[in-house]
């Protein structure tokens, strides 16, 4: 019997949730909220909330361009934050996993 199980590419996934990153090693606090806004079908409801509890789990570091920047090192942690705010979000997406929410937003 044939697989009938197709294997998503980065191809199938819809343009509109690919998301533009700053470049950075890691992902900076604009970059997380590119991603809540691309998984939550760009509202902003929640975004606030979401974004207060996210600076709880990121590394502050000093910028040129500003006093200070927000990244996050703790790519689990940071999953698990999307989980507890966008869980039927993630659910709908097939999103289970970080190495998915990558691939989704690339």
């Amino acid at each position: 019997m044939r697989n009938r199980l197709k294997t998503l590419s980065t191809d199938d996934l819809d343009a509109s949730c690919r998301v533009m990153l700053t470049g950075f090693p890691y992902f900076t606090m604009s970059d997380v909220a590119k991603i809540y806004l691309a998984l939550n079908n760009k509202s902003t409801d929640g975004l606030k909330q979401f974004a207060e509890k996210a600076k709880e789990i990121a590394v502050k570091m000093p910028s040129k361009k500003t006093d200070y920047v927000y990244q996050f090192v703790n790519e689990s942690a940071l999953f698990e934050l999307f989980q507890q705010a966008l869980p039927n979000q993630l659910r709908s997406k097939g999103i289970d996993c970080w190495g998915r929410l990558m691939q989704y937003i690339s």
